[in-house]
């Protein structure tokens, strides 16, 4: 396995954003070249972006996830990306940047740079769906120099993912993300990616617990929603008992859950149907 972290270096002054100081990089976790199976040598990828409310990133949701999917065959990359007092856009660009950095490099890491996709977890769902509804925004592509092809994500994987600021999780993550003490779900509308999805936004797999008491369901269900009207591809699952933060729900990153623990092996099969 090849694993490194790189810095991933943005010009927040250059561009009149507030990062709070952070210092963001991607780290790798690379299946190195095989002579015995040279099939595996251009493998998909999934870039990895923890939860933490924007207000950190969480260990849990990070590398126990990058190295689950690297057993699957995967390249994987991991994000650590701007939190609070840094404000948005600095963690979009940060992924995006991530993204067109794994396609520049297909060829060295034995990446499909077609086969791209992003993972997240509750405010790092987020952050990837963000990736899916903003890739070809005039805010990120001007802000990087690149073109949306090169930051779209194949594919977005988003996991009790904070996605609408018209439920009931309005007091942690869009304040954190905003850098704004005002509860009011208007001053948001143009983070809640359910009323940003559109006909160019990529296909996702979403999954969730009924009962989660801190990230509500109706934001899986208001996206996947919003998917259906404009006709993208989605598949979603949601789990009958859980609670917030679950990971893998295994022994690794407990509460164990065995109910829940599928979800990574369906998300697998699902990223293996677009082969």
């Amino acid at each position: 396995m090849i694993s490194k972290k790189i810095p991933l270096n943005i010009d927040y002054k250059a561009l009149g954003y507030d990062n709070g100081g952070s210092s963001p990089t991607l780290s790798t976790y690379l299946w190195e070249e095989s002579q015995e199976m040279p099939w595996m040598n251009k493998r998909p990828a999934v870039l990895v972006c923890p939860g933490g409310g924007y207000t950190c990133v969480s260990q849990r949701e990070g590398e126990p996830i990058a190295l689950k999917y690297c057993s699957e065959g995967f390249q994987t990359f991991l994000l650590h990306y701007t939190v609070m007092p840094g404000k948005f856009p600095c963690a979009l660009l940060e992924a995006a940047k991530a993204i067109a950095m794994i396609r520049e490099h297909a060829e060295e890491w034995r990446v499909d740079p077609e086969k791209i996709f992003v993972c997240g977890f509750s405010a790092g769902g987020h952050l990837a769906g963000s990736t899916g509804v903003f890739w070809d925004s005039e805010l990120v592509k001007n802000a990087l120099g690149v073109t949306g092809e090169q930051i779209r994500p194949t594919g977005m994987i988003l996991s009790y993912a904070v996605l609408s600021a018209f439920t009931p999780h309005l007091q942690f993550s869009f304040p954190n993300l905003m850098g704004s003490d005002s509860q009011n779900p208007e001053d948001y509308r143009n983070v809640s990616l359910d009323t940003l999805v559109n006909p160019d936004t990529p296909p996702a797999f979403l999954w969730h617990t009924v009962d989660d008491d801190v990230v509500d369901v109706e934001n899986t269900m208001n996206f996947a929603s919003a998917l259906r009207k404009n006709g993208i591809q989605f598949e979603m699952h949601l789990y009958p008992h859980g609670p917030h933060g679950m990971s893998l729900a295994n022994e690794i990153t407990p509460p164990v859950l065995t109910d829940c623990q599928n979800w990574i092996t369906m998300s697998v099969r699902w990223i293996k149907s677009f082969l």
